[in-house]
């Protein structure tokens, strides 16, 4: 793991917790959605923000 800075680990720590939010809602979206086609559209997107949580993790070490 490469060495952060306090500002970096700050910023990190915010992004992770913004696209864990953003699955959540993304996740009550898709279960309370009655379209076909949007709910597969909306758990694609809780899909991509989990992924990027798992990204974000990867920097932590």
């Amino acid at each position: 793991m490469a060495h952060l800075t306090m500002m970096e680990l700050d910023t990190l720590r915010h992004f992770i917790g913004e696209e864990r939010l953003a699955v959540e809602k993304l996740n009550l979206y898709v279960q309370n959605c009655r379209d076909p086609e949007l709910r597969n559209h909306l758990q694609h997107l809780a899909n991509e923000c989990n992924n990027n949580v798992q990204k974000l993790l990867g920097f932590l070490g």
